[in-house]
């Protein structure tokens, strides 16, 4: 099981706790939350509460940020599922 506990990333890392080439880099007793590394498509609910928390995670990045791409990527996963099996139906329906 993943803790909860965060910590903030150091220069070199996402918040994920990966470095920019995916290693996992943190101090002894410390475990990541789990996330969408890589990114892929959303299949499930499991994914899409992934992407939201993701997402969340990123909402604060700087333009241009691989988190600020990651951001742009996810949002667009997450709509196209929304659209599919969460839509949102007008009175008309």
């Amino acid at each position: 099981m993943h803790s909860t506990h965060r910590r903030s990333p150091s220069a070199n890392q996402d918040l994920t706790g990966a470095d920019y080439n995916g290693n996992l880099q943190f101090p002894k007793g410390e475990i990541a939350l789990p996330t969408m590394q890589p990114i892929k498509p959303i299949r499930n609910e499991a994914d899409y509460d992934l992407a939201l928390q993701e997402i969340d995670h990123c909402l604060d990045a700087a333009a241009g940020s691989p988190e600020r791409d990651k951001l742009e990527v996810l949002t667009v996963l997450v709509d196209d599922y929304e659209a599919k099996h969460h839509p949102i139906r007008s009175d008309d329906e």
